[in-house]
Order: structure tokens, then C-alpha cells, then sequence
């Protein structure tokens, strides 16, 4: 009896998991939530520290992705599942994620620039 207490318990806790990251995947619900406040403000009254959302639009989907895990959004974006940063970066770009490498949230740059230190 107590091993199938622990398997109902286990699967309930994967089922809230899974609900969770299903729900998460509503870039606009996400982004009303999360974002809005400070992006719409933005857009009625135009700041240089806060692009508007016409501004958000502008940037790709990968962009945006890195800007809530290492850029100048990190903050705000610790907050948000994995889910939720993804449909917010896709919703805001227009367009899914390109495919990304094991371990890492971010697509590289194929170009190299040509190094100009010293």
C-alpha cells in the first residue's frame, strides 16, 4: 500500500510538473504577466531605459532569450520557468527558437570576427 501511495504521490508532482510547462507556453499570458507592466509603459511613454514592446519585436527570438538568462533582464527573468522565457522570447520575436546544443539556452554565432586588440 505505502509503494503505491509513493507512486501516486510521484506522478501527481510529474503531472504538476508537466501542467506547469504546458501552461507556461503561452507567450503573450506570459509575457502580460511578467512583462507588461514596465514594456507597455514604454510604449505610451517612451524611455531609453525600457524598450517598448514595437522595439521587443525588433530583436530575435534568441536575443531576447539571452537577455532574460545573461543580459540586462536577468533579474526579472529568474522568476520564469525555462518554459515561460522561451514563449516569451518566441512570442516577442515571431518566430519558435532555432534548435539549440545539449546544455545551453542560447544559439552561437557561426561568424568569427576578426580579432583588433592589441
Amino acid at each position: 500500500m505505502r509503494s503505491l501511495v509513493v507512486g501516486v504521490s510521484a506522478l501527481a508532482c510529474s503531472y504538476a510538473f508537466y501542467l506547469n510547462d504546458v501552461l507556461a507556453q503561452d507567450g503573450a499570458a506570459a509575457f502580460a504577466k511578467h512583462c507588461a507592466t514596465c514594456h507597455l509603459t514604454a510604449t505610451a511613454a517612451p524611455s531609453p531605459e525600457v524598450p517598448s514592446v514595437e522595439a521587443l519585436r525588433s530583436f530575435s527570438p534568441e536575443a531576447i532569450l539571452n537577455s532574460l538568462l545573461n543580459g540586462r533582464m536577468r533579474i526579472q527573468g529568474t522568476p520564469l520557468a525555462e518554459g515561460e522565457r522561451r514563449a516569451v522570447a518566441e512570442f516577442l520575436g515571431g518566430r519558435p527558437l532555432q534548435p539549440r546544443s545539449a546544455g545551453t539556452s542560447v544559439v552561437h554565432c557561426a561568424a568569427t570576427p576578426s580579432f583588433t586588440g592589441p
